[in-house]
């Protein structure tokens, strides 16, 4: 699963085998943000057709959660494995090392 969705996060905990928590610095996910919102419109995950922007409850979101403890605090509750990376390279190298393919 990707993303916050906090009001069902017990329900998609309950179904979870384990967390990956991405803990990298704010900084970098604002320019993620920025350049996947302004440049990338195929991107995976998006709406075909759809034509995103730059909305302030975003920026504000990624301001607000720039400290991933209470995720791993949460998934530490429902006793699930957790892995942190704390950069997308460590993201990609997770993904290579268990053989997983992000583009599903």
């Amino acid at each position: 699963m990707d993303g916050n969705y906090t009001a069902i996060m017990q329900q998609r905990y309950a179904r979870a085998t384990g967390v990956i928590v991405v803990d990298d610095h704010f900084l970098k996910r604002y320019v993620r943000y920025f350049r996947r919102t302004l440049f990338e419109a195929d991107r995976i995950g998006s709406v075909a057709g759809g034509k995103d922007s730059i909305k302030w409850e975003m920026i504000h979101w990624i301001w607000k959660t720039r400290d991933a403890t209470k995720y791993r605090r949460m998934a530490s509750a429902h006793d699930l494995p957790v892995v942190t990376c704390k950069s997308l390279p460590e993201l990609q190298q997770l993904y290579s090392a268990w053989d997983l393919d992000r583009r599903r």
